[in-house]
């Protein structure tokens, strides 16, 4: 017995050494928050699992600030599961997982490629910009400089496309269409936002970028 304990206490010294030493940390922002969402913990499997509602993007090593409270925060297990989810966004943005060594994914858009992503290019007349956190990608649509509508796609994971379009105006709603091999086509909607479409139908919808 006394050798389990043992052997437990160093699992435990190991797990805590790994949320402090394999990311460098830095400060939460002032305005930042979170709270759990969900806690489906199971001892038996010993294991934590937990979601997080966050009020805003971190960096990297804001997450690892965060993951190594949120880490503290309950009774040790030998794995502990995180997952981050951003306000009026469905799915998860990013994770953070021991098991037992930290690993921190950013499945969404990081603050960086926002900021990418909002930035009008030279001889661009910008007609409109969306964003899918849940299909991670970024679509503006716009005019070059001969005035031929374009749009230009950005995917989270990394890479874009720039591809000629041929816009129509259908029940006051414009339809965006371009060359592909699934018969996907967007639709700009009375509320601004972006739908998207395929042979089977609607899919989904894109946010609008507004900065």
């Amino acid at each position: 017995m006394q050798l389990k304990i043992l052997l437990y206490s160093i699992l435990m010294m190991l797990a805590i050494s790994c949320a402090e030493g394999k990311y460098k940390k830095e400060p939460l922002p002032d305005s930042f928050t979170y709270s759990v969402a969900e806690d489906n913990s199971n001892p038996v499997l010993d294991k934590n699992q937990l979601v997080i509602n966050i009020s805003e993007k971190l960096s990297v090593e804001q997450l690892a600030t965060l993951a190594d409270e949120v880490f503290k925060s309950k009774p040790r297990q030998k794995r502990f599961y995180i997952f981050y989810e951003l306000p009026n966004t469905p799915g998860t943005w990013a994770t953070s997982h021991f098991d037992p060594d930290l690993e921190i994914s950013i499945l969404g858009f990081t603050q960086e490629q926002d900021e990418h992503n909002k930035e009008d290019l030279a001889d661009m007349t910008i007609i409109g910009r969306w964003s899918t956190e849940k299909f991670g990608f970024t679509v503006i649509y716009f005019k070059d400089a001969n005035q031929i509508e374009k749009m230009k796609t950005i995917y989270s994971a990394g890479g874009e496309s720039i591809e000629d379009v041929k816009s129509s105006l259908i029940d006051e709603e414009t339809r965006i269409d371009y060359d592909n091999n699934h018969g996907e086509y967007f639709i700009i909607q009375r509320d601004g936002k972006l739908g998207l479409y395929s042979e089977n139908g609607k899919y989904g919808e894109a946010e609008i970028l507004t900065k």
